[in-house]
């Protein structure tokens, strides 16, 4: 396609140096074609061997480094023209530092992740960032904290300890190329991979945790192990739970732009009026969203100048879920409920067989999380398309409050105790659990993998040096032929040896002239450059006029192509003339 590209632009410069007159070589078609061959290669090789680089722990941070200014400003770019954006997540990292609510989003079907686990869980998400801080119609991270690097040997991510959580570890094959993101169910606290933590710490020194990106970049059916810490509190707990609201949350997850309008501030209020909690709040708000918002993932933009979730609520009421969960969470801020915006998966569909959730495309997701002091963040699910699972009221179960059901009362797999660093250890999927995930993955990458996958690096190499050897030919042959067509003599005694692949008989009484004429004969189109040579060839040679500059090479350039290929019309005819003559003396 590169030297598709390269001859096209060729073409076109051809066409502006002609009708402005400008003189050029009329076969520089040679040497552009060569430098785009030779470019097209260097791109191949780097591309091939791209892989191998990211998987280097050094480059790979060279990598990381290098790319946090061009991420940045795609994360400026998608803040200026948010509406003209399509949302997709068919390619690796969809998610970035910034969520914009704007246009159409444009989700496919295709398989980002298994994610096993020892038993079905209650329902689940798979978290991939938090944003924290609204303005100007998006979310963004305003707390970015550092990014440190985590060893597997590190042990236990230092999160804020919360009662009421179980320990659940979870097995990811990815099938997203060259994605970084760990994916994984909230909270994390370990991984088997090496990783950057990109947190911030509250007062005692605890990860506030955003994000988590593998250190090496994942490619198609990498395996990697996760441990989170998932919340099994009840809706009774929630409800009772203390409003004293550490500084860190109160300073971070409070905060309401001006830009949100007195409309959706009523309403915030109107429906957190009848309740003195903030989890009878949030179901409150979530119930009001997924019964009056329709679902549509085709909506325009809000116009320019009108806040989103103003339009979301009382003009379009259409949205998806970026939208719902920005309704919700701002709302709840409003009524002094500590809320946050996080985008990842939703679960996906469960596999009884092999104990597994196929995560596609389609399952991308934000929703909302809100903080309860001693029970942490917890899951909310606004989105009018995404199902709700029911948290019991209380531990001995009964009506129903939000999000997640009570399948963990029923599960000996894992101790009910408030784990700590030391009961990691234990929570191990048993190997019998587990299918065999190589055929699986094999399985994706047969769908997903072309002929390059096929091929291994030393082909590639072999062929490379041929190529390479092959260039190196041409161009010692293209200087040969400068040194003989740039010499007056031997430029005609090169004519001379054309003549006899044209199958002209040149006799000794023939002056140089009546040689011109029978290959001109054979040649017609070549006519001007056979005289010139012919012409400054004589001059030469017998008299003194033939010193003056004359370039035989661009009458090479010229004169070659055509000889070549009357040269290989009569090998050609005159194999055929033979056929006959042949077949008959066989007989």
């Amino acid at each position: 396609s590169l030297l598709y590209v390269a001859r096209t632009y060729l073409i076109a410069r051809e066409k502006s140096w002609r009708s402005g007159g400008v003189r050029y070589e009329r076969t520089i078609w040679f040497t552009f074609l060569r430098a785009a061959f030779l470019a097209a290669m260097i791109a191949l090789i780097a591309a091939w061997m791209m892989p191998t680089f990211t998987a280097s722990a050094a480059v790979g941070d060279v990598f990381g480094q290098a790319s946090g200014p061009w991420k940045e400003f795609q994360d400026n770019w998608t803040r200026l023209f948010s509406s003209l954006r399509s949302y997709t997540v068919a390619t690796s990292d969809p998610y970035r530092d910034t969520l914009i609510l704007g246009g159409p989003r444009s989700v496919g079907n295709t398989p980002i992740m298994d994610v096993y686990v020892p038993q079905r869980l209650p329902y689940v998400y798979w978290q991939a960032i938090v944003y924290d801080t609204y303005d100007d119609g998006g979310w963004e991270i305003a707390q970015q904290g550092d990014s440190v690097l985590h060893y597997p040997e590190d042990g236990v991510l230092n999160t804020p300890f919360t009662q009421a959580r179980e320990v659940i570890t979870q097995t990811v094959v990815n099938y997203l190329p060259n994605s970084s993101f760990i994916y994984a169910a909230p909270e994390v606290i370990a991984s088997d991979r090496q990783m950057f933590v990109d947190a911030s710490a509250d007062e005692r020194g605890d990860l506030l945790v955003t994000s988590l990106r593998s250190r090496y970049v994942l490619r198609l059916n990498d395996r990697y192990e996760v441990i989170s810490r998932v919340s099994t509190a009840d809706a009774n707990s929630l409800r009772t739970a203390s409003t004293s609201y550490p500084a860190w949350v109160s300073e971070r997850y409070l905060q309401v732009p001006g830009s949100v309008t007195p409309e959706t501030l009523e309403l915030a209020a109107e429906l957190a009026a009848p309740y003195d909690n903030p989890f009878d709040k949030a179901i409150a708000v979530r119930d009001y969203l997924r019964q009056t918002i329709t679902y549509n993932d085709q909506i325009p933009a809000p116009p320019e100048g009108v806040d989103p979730v103003h339009y979301t609520l009382f003009v379009s009421k259409e949205a998806y879920c970026n939208y719902y969960a920005s309704a919700m969470a701002l709302m709840l801020r409003s009524q002094g409920v500590p809320t946050r915006v996080v985008s990842g998966y939703a679960q996906g569909e469960y596999d009884e067989e092999t104990m597994s959730y196929r995560v596609r495309a389609s399952n991308a997701h934000t929703w909302v999380e809100v903080y309860f002091p001693a029970y942490g963040w917890i899951q909310f699910e606004p989105t009018a398309s995404i199902p709700t699972v029911n948290r019991p009221e209380d531990a001995a179960g009964g009506n129903p409050g939000d999000a997640f059901n009570d399948v963990f009362a029923n599960r000996p797999a894992f101790d009910r105790d408030e784990l700590r660093g030391e009961d990691i250890d234990n929570a191990e999927i048993p190997d019998g659990n587990l299918p065999d995930l190589d055929a699986l993955a094999e399985e994706a990458e047969a769908g997903s993998t072309g002929f390059l996958a096929q091929v291994s690096i030393w082909q590639v190499i072999g062929v490379v040096l041929v190529l390479a050897l092959a260039a190196g030919l041409i161009v010692t042959a293209n200087e040969m032929n400068k040194r003989v067509e740039g010499d007056v003599l031997r430029s005609y005694i090169r004519l001379g040896s054309w003549a006899r692949w044209l199958g002209i008989l040149f006799q000794p009484a023939h002056t140089p002239y009546e040689r011109a004429d029978m290959m001109v004969t054979a040649v017609p189109e070549g006519s001007r450059s056979i005289r010139n040579l012919t012409q400054h060839f004589v001059l030469r040679q017998f008299s003194g006029n033939g010193d003056g500059p004359f370039d035989t090479l661009q009458e090479w350039r010229e004169l070659r192509p055509l000889l070549i290929r009357k040269a290989l019309t009569a090998r050609w005819q005159r194999w055929r003339e033979r056929q006959p003559k042949m077949k008959r003396r066989r007989r």
